[in-house]
């Protein structure tokens, strides 16, 4: 049986590499010796240039640092959630539930160097006191409240003894001193009750109001984030000044966020410094992540951008 070039050819790589049993070498070997045109397509086996894998390891390196990149933000993303979620959880908990005057719970006594001493029982959490120097210009005014919370309840290990403070420990004249109960239900419900001392306001008594601060910053924030959006759609030509207009933006929308999770619409507050803090704390959480969504969202624009060219 002869065999053909085309048998041939087909073992020729072999061949060429020695990969042959002796019988398949020798046959080849005799057809080569014949056969002008196989030889030369053995020749052009044996000459054809070497084309080597690409071993460039930088793209690679490239695709795992992005990988990398992002496992580690959603990591953040994950801890910065959380810890909105906890922080949001513990203002509830430890929000001011206000207790009307009882005299168990607020007690005061004078002791014999005139020191007035306020006394708190261990349903107290905490309690705020302010003063002002009386109309009469002899001493000081003073008006307290006193609050529970789901955590003192729950939570804080109670005092079983009363702590108390002293309210003039450098014997100043207290002329009143004046409980509010710290929630505004009606006129009657809402007035400062006398404790202590002479009735400053015989006419009509007095009411301590809440502050509005909270109002004011929520209302800020609010302007300064419409400014921010005009400005994005002003420079939306400008993809720089766009983008950084855009990370300036969320910081007011952040404390906007914040302020609607932790004391919601209503902005009236008998403890600003506390709601402020937690407020301000919220509202980095908030920005951390807003820039995290951020950078996933512009990754997703890109990429899409990318298949659609």
């Amino acid at each position: 049986m002869k065999v053909t070039c085309h048998v041939i050819r087909d073992l020729l790589p072999l061949y060429v590499e020695g990969l042959v049993s002796d019988d398949s070498k020798m046959l080849v070997g005799e057809h080569l010796q014949e056969c002008p045109a196989c030889k030369k397509y053995m020749r052009e086996l044996r000459t054809s240039e070497y084309v080597p894998l690409d071993t460039d390891p930088a793209p690679l390196e490239k695709i795992k640092a992005a990988i990398r990149k992002n496992k580690i933000l959603a990591v953040i993303f994950t801890l910065m959630v959380t810890a909105i979620i906890a922080v949001i959880t513990f203002a509830y908990i430890t929000a001011p539930e206000f207790l009307p005057y009882r005299n168990k719970t607020v007690t005061i006594t004078e002791d014999a160097s005139g020191k007035v001493i306020v006394g708190f029982s261990e349903n107290v959490a905490d309690y705020q006191l302010h003063r002002y120097p009386a109309a009469s210009g002899e001493g000081y005014v003073y008006h307290l409240t006193t609050w529970d919370s789901i955590w003192h309840r729950n939570f804080a290990k109670k005092n079983k003894d009363v702590f108390n403070t002293v309210l003039n420990p450098d014997g100043e004249k207290v002329i009143a001193v004046y409980y509010y109960p710290g929630t505004q239900v009606g006129p009657a419900e809402g007035a400062d009750i006398l404790i202590y001392g002479s009735e400053q306001y015989p006419d009509g008594g007095v009411v301590t109001l809440p502050r509005l601060v909270l109002n004011y910053y929520l209302l800020l924030a609010v302007l300064v984030f419409f400014v921010g959006a005009i400005s994005i759609y002003v420079l939306r030509r400008n993809e720089r000044m766009k983008n950084i207009m855009i990370k300036i933006s969320l910081l007011p929308l952040s404390y906007i966020f914040s302020h609607l999770f932790i004391v919601g619409l209503e902005g009236k507050t008998y403890t600003p410094v506390r709601d402020i803090f937690a407020i301000l704390l919220g509202a980095i959480l908030f920005y951390m992540v807003m820039l995290i969504v951020l950078y996933f969202l512009d990754r997703l624009y890109r990429k899409k951008e990318g298949f659609n060219q």
